[in-house]
């Protein structure tokens, strides 16, 4: 039975955090708030945008959205980078026969501006961002969305990702989690809710994966 896995992209495969902190500051004060440390900021990432603006305000989210999205066009493809390791454990686990997948809260422009510029459009077969969807994560329709169109079960399917937002819908869809140690954060949150494995390092992905499954090939 083919095996596939489910990434997460910002703290657990890329670093994007300048490029969203830019936008997010853009969008803060052409809506009339203060700028926020960055520091603070980077905490949010990967929850959704409501969520990351409601933490300041209340005012306006559909705008403070818009203004974001426009700035995020200019930044966030620009600034992003792959964590290390990650490009040798993407295209370790694609030569082994996984099939991988992308379920991220970034819309589906930048996600393609991403994988372009760092050469992984080969690795995945599937992606789906937080445009393409109703419900964005921690809700599980991304995820279930994902592995309908990759016709994963769930038993041959893991989720990997480093907030809660990933190992939360790993857990209602019944699907085993591999929580990576996040850059932006702590990672108490995740911790709480018992992923399979926790990896402080993307690099040890491909061991730990290959020992959730070693007992069933």
């Amino acid at each position: 039975m083919q095996k596939t896995i489910i990434f997460d992209l910002d703290g657990t495969l890329i670093d994007s955090a300048d490029g969203i902190v830019e936008a997010f500051n853009y969008a803060m004060t052409q809506n009339g708030l203060q700028r926020q440390p960055a520091a603070e900021i980077v905490k949010l990432i990967g929850y959704p945008l409501d969520y990351m603006f409601g933490k300041y305000t209340n005012s306006n989210p559909k705008l403070l959205k818009s203004y974001f999205r426009a700035r995020a066009v200019q930044t966030v493809v620009k600034s992003t980078n792959p964590l290390d390791g990650a490009t040798e454990t993407v295209a370790s686990l694609f030569e082994s026969g996984y099939k991988l997948g992308i379920a991220t809260t970034k819309i589906r422009s930048h996600i393609d501006g991403i994988l372009n510029k760092l050469g992984w459009e080969k690795y995945f077969c599937q992606v789906i961002g937080g445009d393409e969807v109703t419900n964005i994560k921690p809700d599980p329709e991304q995820f279930s969305s994902l592995m309908a169109l990759m016709k994963a079960d769930p038993e041959n399917t893991v989720i990997v990702g480093d907030t809660i937002n990933d190992i939360l819908p790993a857990k209602r869809l019944s699907v085993r989690s591999v929580a990576v140690k996040s850059p932006y954060g702590d990672s108490k949150e995740v911790m709480n809710l018992n992923p399979d494995f926790f990896i402080e390092e993307i690099s040890h992905l491909p061991r730990t994966i290959n020992k959730m499954f070693e007992n069933e090939n």
